[in-house]
Order: structure tokens, then C-alpha cells, then sequence
């Protein structure tokens, strides 16, 4: 039978193991980011703590939810992943100098689709597995025999079996924003050992280190428990007795990118990415969230009124362990996939779509989206009566 029982929040850190870690709520009873669900669910609410570890600094967000991976929670809920580096990492799999004749492709979740569409076509592969192992995290929960022994989730036993029954040499396996959602280490571990099965991982993740310097809380976001900077991934790498190569980029679709290859493969004569430059030094993120709920705090008198425009992750997560709890909120968008569902936050005045939702009555609005659309957005709320302030994420004025 399936284990539904919520675990403890861990009191060790995800990397080095220590326990000394510096702590802050986000929220005890909510919601996964993507759980939009129909009205007469009633979905199992769980604590989510942001923490530091103060012996190696590394952060995450830890949770009571027993889930192996967090992943989204319906299937309707997709997101883009970028593009533009493709032939960066065609280039990567070329150095490798495996036969690509004797060559399998498999996906980790649909994530990596387009990736996998490209990878055929360059390198002519005929062995192609299409795959969305990650799908719902239902799937990802640990099962729990009459020893009460836990054992992998039935998601990762069908991953793991397809790529170990492949009769290829080579096996060349995508997990696009694995590491960073992934909330066991047994589970980072059983994938990184497929590398001694003849198996090279092609991972990409955001560039944590960027996005820790851009004064910004954004990257935020309940689902993502693993905020890994380069010298932690090379150290888990290295732990598992395999090696990586990875590279930054910046796209020019989404956040700042770290891509690489993970394989036994790679030359001991190739010099990878050095750790993280000497001069960088991460920010206290628990500061910085304290700082921001003071400043919202600041800027929302009691009689308030807040519109939250754009219900991806960074709308859920401002409402979620941003805003002060008597805040009087409304959460728009205009997806039509979202349409009839109840958002993961509870806000006091409903969720809408935002084409002709008459603003007028409120002091405040929060645009979520991205600049371009924010660009689009305020013109027409303007036009339609809105006098009040307009402002991002970090609290800063869009007027």
C-alpha cells in the first residue's frame, strides 16, 4: 500500500548532512504551487520551511510532503522550458565520442520532449522512449510494504527499469529541471547511478548563483527544493564516482541556465566548470524574505485592496509566504486551464480571470508576469479605471 502519512520536515541539510540550519516559515498548511484543483477536492495541505545551512550555505526549501519529487499536480498544468541552447548541448554530447549509432534517447518528463525531437534529428538516432516519468506527484510517493519497509516510488522503479532493459551501448537520458525538484537524495542518487550503466544525463537547472545576486525573490517557489549552485552539483557528482561537465548561459526565453552532461565518459584531461567563483558569496535569502514581507507589510495599509495578476508560480508564491495573512487579495489570470479550478491559496476575494475585471475598486495591483507582458497588462487596466499602484514581485512600482 501507498504511504500517505506526511514525514517530519528533515533536520539535516540536503548536501553536506549537517544539522545546524538557519530556518523560516513559509507556510504551515499549503498547497504544491501548480495544485489547482476542481472545487469539491479537498487536497492535504503541508508545512514548507525555507532554510540555510550555516556549515555549507546551501539552500533549500524542506517540507512534510513525502514525496520523492515535486512535481505538478495535475496534468493540465504544463510550463515552457528553453531552447535556445540545443546545439550547446548537441556539441556537449559530441565531445563525449560515444557511437551514436549503438545510441538510446529517453525523457524524463515532457519537459524534455523538444530537446529529445532535436537530439534525433541531429545525431539520427533510432532508438527514441518519449516518457513523462514525472508526471503527477502521486506517483512519486514511496510505497510502503507489510514490514512497513519503505521502497522506491512506482514512478521511479518504471524510469530506472526502462533505461536499464535498453539494449543499446549507450544510453543518453534528459532530466531538464530535475535536480532542483527532486526531494530525496535517494532519489538523486538512484539517477546518478545509472552514469556506471553505460548512461550519460543530460540535466540543465537555473543558475542559482545569478539569481542569488539579482536582488530579487522570484526564483522562489515551493516545488523547487533544491536551490543547487555549481560546486554543490559537481560535489554530489563526484559523491555518486562519476563526472560532469556544465556550462552557464544566459537564455533569451527564461531564467539564467546551467546546463551540462553527467558521464563516466568524460575525459579526465577535460577541465570542467570550476566551482563557483571564489568572489561569490550568497546572500542571506532569509534576510532578503524577511526584508520583502516587511516591505509588502509597508506598502499595504490594513483597508487595502490587492489584485495578483499571473497565477504561475510567481503569483502562488507571493501570495503564499510573501503577503501578510490579513491581506485581502484576488488572484487573476487568463488561462484557460485555470478556469473553474480553486487556486492553491485561499484568497478573500476569489480568483478571476483578468481581461474586463473592473480594478477600479482596488488600491493596489502586483503584475507577476514578465516585464513584455506587464508592458501589455497596465495600459489596459488604466484604461479601464485603475488609479492605484502598481508594483513586481519584489514590491518595486510599475507606474
Amino acid at each position: 500500500m501507498i504511504n500517505l502519512k506526511s514525514r517530519h520536515l528533515s533536520s539535516s541539510c540536503f548536501c553536506c548532512g549537517k544539522t545546524d540550519l538557519e530556518r523560516a516559515t513559509l507556510g504551515e498548511k499549503l498547497l504544491d504551487s501548480s495544485d489547482f484543483h476542481d472545487q469539491k477536492l479537498n487536497p492535504k495541505k503541508h508545512r514548507f520551511d525555507l532554510t540555510v545551512c550555516r556549515d555549507c550555505g546551501h539552500v533549500e526549501i524542506k517540507s512534510d510532503n513525502p514525496c520523492w519529487l515535486s512535481t505538478r499536480k495535475h496534468e493540465f498544468i504544463t510550463y515552457n522550458e528553453p531552447t535556445d541552447y540545443f546545439p550547446l548541448i548537441e556539441n556537449l554530447i559530441t565531445s563525449l565520442e560515444i557511437d551514436l549509432s549503438d545510441t538510446s534517447l529517453h525523457t524524463f518528463s515532457y519537459k524534455d520532449f523538444k530537446l529529445v525531437d532535436y537530439l534525433q534529428k541531429e545525431f539520427n538516432v533510432s532508438e527514441v522512449t518519449k516518457n513523462d516519468h514525472a508526471s503527477t506527484s502521486e506517483f512519486w510517493l514511496p510505497i510502503m510494504n507489510e514490514q512497513r519497509e519503505l521502497s522506491q516510488p512506482p514512478a521511479l522503479k518504471n524510469f530506472l527499469t526502462e533505461i536499464e532493459t535498453s539494449q543499446k551501448k549507450n544510453r543518453i537520458v534528459l532530466v531538464t529541471r530535475f535536480l532542483d525538484h527532486a526531494n530525496s537524495i535517494e532519489l538523486i542518487n538512484s539517477v546518478l547511478n545509472l552514469c556506471k550503466q553505460s548512461a550519460h544525463l543530460v540535466f540543465d537547472i537555473n543558475d542559482y548563483e545569478k539569481l542569488f545576486n539579482s536582488n530579487t525573490m522570484e526564483y522562489m517557489w515551493n516545488e523547487r527544493r533544491n536551490f543547487f549552485v555549481r560546486g554543490e552539483i559537481e560535489q554530489l557528482v563526484k559523491n555518486s564516482g562519476t563526472r560532469c561537465q556544465m556550462f552557464a548561459y544566459e537564455s533569451l526565453t527564461t531564467s539564467p541556465t546551467i546546463f551540462g552532461v553527467i558521464s563516466n565518459k568524460i575525459s579526465d584531461q577535460v577541465r570542467v566548470t570550476p566551482a563557483e567563483d571564489p568572489e561569490f558569496l550568497k546572500p542571506s535569502v532569509i534576510d532578503r524574505l524577511s526584508r520583502l514581507r516587511a516591505k509588502w507589510k509597508s506598502a499595504l495599509p490594513h483597508d487595502s485592496k490587492l489584485g495578483v495578476i499571473g497565477a504561475s508560480h510567481k503569483g502562488i508564491s507571493l501570495a503564499q509566504f510573501v503577503l501578510s495573512k490579513n491581506v485581502q487579495y484576488s488572484l487573476h489570470d487568463d488561462k484557460d486551464a485555470l478556469i473553474g479550478k480553486t487556486p492553491p491559496v485561499h484568497p478573500p476575494l476569489g480568483f478571476h480571470r483578468v481581461s474586463d475585471f473592473d480594478f477600479s475598486s482596488y488600491s493596489h495591483v502586483a503584475i507577476t508576469t514578465t516585464k513584455v507582458i506587464a508592458t501589455k497588462i497596465i495600459p489596459k487596466i488604466r484604461a479601464a479605471g485603475f488609479v492605484g499602484q502598481i508594483l513586481d514581485f519584489d514590491c518595486q512600482n510599475l507606474n
